[in-house]
């Protein structure tokens, strides 16, 4: 989950098996589970009809918690220039980033680094059709410190330039949660 929208789906599709819904937060939730009446099979199959999937392994989890925690820094603009990502990450999951670095990598086979540079890009791509800050104001709000790096990643991610991808009539942008 990776929106309020996800919440309210989730919880939409517990309640509709009449499962209690205790505590519902991003990438959580615990419910009263009503013995004999559903199986976790019917719960499982339930959400897949909205995309979503059931956590069962902790490294899984902790990949998730990391993305959670990389998406809401690249929705909460502007990107601190002072903090490093590692400190970010380790601090918000209260781990070491080693270890978490090789979690990620393993669970998800892309590093957790080129996954952010996925996500910044993304962010990108809306705030250039939203047409509101020009080039630099972007690259400054997502933590860039040119608008040159910003440009080049960009390119090297979508194959176009940044002018090139304003001026597309229907851009290609995918969901934060597709990324990987």
């Amino acid at each position: 989950m990776v929106c309020s929208r996800c919440l309210t789906a989730v919880k939409r599709d517990l309640e509709s098996l009449g499962i209690d819904v205790i505590d519902l937060q991003l990438g959580k939730v615990r419910i009263k589970f009503p013995k004999g009446k559903v199986t976790m099979h019917k719960i499982e199959e339930k959400l897949r009809t909205d995309n979503f999937e059931i956590i069962k392994d902790q490294n899984t989890h902790i990949s998730e918690l990391i993305k959670l925690s990389l998406i809401s820094l690249v929705n909460n603009l502007p990107i601190t220039h002072s903090e490093k990502l590692s400190s970010i990450i380790s601090g918000n999951l209260d781990r070491d980033y080693c270890s978490l670095s090789k979690i990620f990598s393993k669970s998800q086979h892309i590093t957790i680094e080129q996954y952010f540079i996925k996500l910044r890009i993304e962010k990108a791509k809306e705030l250039i059709k939203y047409e509101q800050l020009n080039f630099s104001e972007i690259a400054y709000d997502l933590g860039y410190n040119s608008v040159a790096h910003l440009s080049k990643q960009f390119k090297r991610i979508t194959g176009h330039s940044m002018s090139d991808f304003k001026c597309q009539v229907e851009p290609l942008r995918t969901p934060q949660d597709k990324i990987i």
